[in-house]
């Protein structure tokens, strides 16, 4: 078979509510079961995360992986060093807007550290990422009732869209902002030149949700062996691994 028709895949996982439970590590059972996975098939990692957290939660093992995308793309790290980053500006009236976001919120409780600037991401956060887990767990139920990220992302991108910003829901408590095309779907175009064939997980694929822009992109490029699996948990995610590598042993 020659070489350009050789099937050649890449296993591409979002990080918070796919692998795990948002901000919580993996558990050594299942890092082992991804190890396995990563030793036989092209992982890669994309999270609006930062490295340092990514770390944390996988113990490392971003670093046995063939790339980690962090920051939503923005940022890509390979074996433990980084090979590019990606900036973002953020302006005064932007941090007035999210302080009257914050202040008008019905949500009674607010941690602090609202707003957090990554590589070519910031997030944003009613709750504030000083939360505890009980203060994130009381957040998800307001929002699940109220979807107030919903209705932020909406008016940020109703106010900022003109400058090229872009908005979607992120983990379980927060808001990615990116510039536009800046978001996971610059992933996906990287990757469909050096693979004929990817696979994505991710909890978020809904419009408006922050691995939406990967869905999308694939769709619109109507590669026949691609495949995005909306998952519905981390046991969803890895019932997927089990399955594909019985199949592929």
């Amino acid at each position: 078979m020659a070489e350009s028709s050789k099937r050649k895949v890449a296993y591409v996982f979002d990080v918070d509510g796919t692998l795990m439970p948002a901000r919580q590590k993996l558990d050594e059972d299942r890092a082992n079961i991804l190890y396995q996975f990563m030793m036989g098939h092209d992982v890669y990692i994309v999270t609006g995360s930062d490295y340092e957290k990514t770390d944390e939660q996988l113990h490392g093992l971003q670093n046995d992986c063939h790339g980690s995308y962090q920051c939503s793309g923005n940022e890509l790290w390979v074996k433990g060093e980084r090979v590019y980053s990606n900036n973002i500006l953020i302006s005064e009236e932007m941090l007035d807007w999210f302080n009257y976001v914050v202040h008008r919120s019905d949500f009674a409780i607010k941690t602090g550290n609202h707003v957090e600037i990554r590589s070519g991401l910031i997030n944003f956060s009613v709750l504030g990422r000083n939360a505890n887990n009980d203060q994130r767990a009381e957040y998800i139920k307001f929002d699940n009732m109220n979807s107030e990220r919903e209705h932020i992302s909406r008016l940020f991108n109703d106010r900022f869209s003109v400058f090229d910003y872009k908005s979607a829901v992120a983990g379980s408590t927060g808001l990615d902002i990116t510039m536009l095309d800046k978001d996971k779907s610059q992933v996906y175009r990287k990757l469909s030149t050096e693979y004929n064939e990817i696979i994505f997980f991710g909890d978020h694929c809904l419009e408006g949700e922050n691995d939406y822009p990967f869905v999308c992109a694939m769709t619109d490029a109507s590669r026949p062996l691609d495949k995005a699996w909306h998952v519905s948990s981390p046991d969803h995610t890895f019932e997927l691994i089990e399955r594909i590598s019985n199949v592929t042993i």
